[in-house]
């Protein structure tokens, strides 16, 4: 991957723009959720989204490819892409693009089918077995020198083969990947035990240096989203519970079942009661009750 990453600088001319105005951003992403299979024409997933919205506060227009490494250095190389997704972890790409603003964290993290574990050093945790990508070396040799027991897995779905035929108790993980194959592959309820904040990753985009407009109108555009915007974007990706900040655990097995099948609370009011509930002349409901119960949902 690094060889293609500096091939791509010596192939790309000096002078980069894009026809017709329009910018098209690129990506060799080929795992759900940040890209999708399915039968629409359009595409879908977590990148396809990001685009839309960075789209509603940029003037040019915004399109998506979804394609190979070798595609996408042609696209560069044609001038048919100008900006690609980026992974700040991967070490060759922050060497050599000028990466915009992050729009969040794509942080690793341990999961559970438990929600009684009660810890926050899983590495601690003698009798316990911990499944983890085969490619964390680092991780590993931590996990090693605690004497904590390992199973490696090569595929998001063995992870979770593993976690759900009960050969592990933790799995850890790419967390929207992991996330989304989980709530895909299996009726169990799974749950993010913790984000780990010693392997921080987020998301932005790339461009190279020689195009420095593009990079900072994009950078303006992704400083004008909302965070309350990004927030509802990485709540459409992740369904798992947390808990690491909800109190699951406090809870007995039947009432966390009636969480499960209950995912909306309803609540009753009356309209006479300002400045707590208003009722507008066209029938929404507005007031300080309903903001409250707004910021909960969040």
């Amino acid at each position: 991957m690094k060889f293609h990453i500096y091939l791509l600088l010596l192939l790309l001319p000096l002078s980069l723009c894009y026809p017709n105005d329009q910018i098209t951003i690129g990506s060799y992403s080929d795992k759900a959720p940040y890209v999708i299979d399915s039968d629409s024409e359009l595409p879908e997933g977590l990148e396809a989204d990001l685009v839309e919205l960075i789209q509603e506060y940029m003037e040019e227009p915004l399109s998506y490819k979804n394609t190979t490494v070798m595609n996408l250095l042609e696209g560069f190389t044609s001038k048919e892409i100008q900006a690609m997704f980026l992974f700040t972890y991967a070490a060759a790409q922050v060497e050599s693009f000028k990466r915009t603003r992050d729009f969040f964290e794509l942080p690793l993290a341990t999961f559970t089918l438990d929600p009684k574990i009660n810890y926050t050093d899983y590495s601690a945790i003698k009798n316990f077995v911990v499944s983890v990508p085969y490619q964390f070396a680092s991780l590993l040799k931590t996990l090693e020198a605690r004497h904590v027991k390992i199973q490696t897995y090569y595929s998001t779905e063995e992870g979770l083969d593993q976690l759900y035929n009960g050969e592990s108790n933790i799995l850890v993980g790419d967390l929207y990947r992991i996330d989304y194959q989980a709530h895909r592959l299996y009726d169990q309820e799974i749950y993010i035990l913790e984000q780990l904040k010693d392997a921080p990753s987020s998301y932005s985009l790339g461009v190279t240096a020689e195009n420095p407009e593009l990079l900072e109108k994009l950078n303006e555009a992704i400083d004008r989203i909302p965070k309350s915007e990004l927030d509802h974007l990485k709540k459409k990706w992740i369904k798992s519970p947390s808990l690491e900040d909800k109190t699951l655990r406090d809870y007995e097995e039947e009432e966390l079942q009636w969480l499960r099948e209950h995912k909306t609370i309803s609540y009753a009011f009356s309209a006479n009661l300002p400045p707590l509930f208003f009722r507008s002349d066209i029938g929404d409901i507005y007031g300080i009750i309903p903001d409250i119960f707004d910021l909960l949902s969040e």
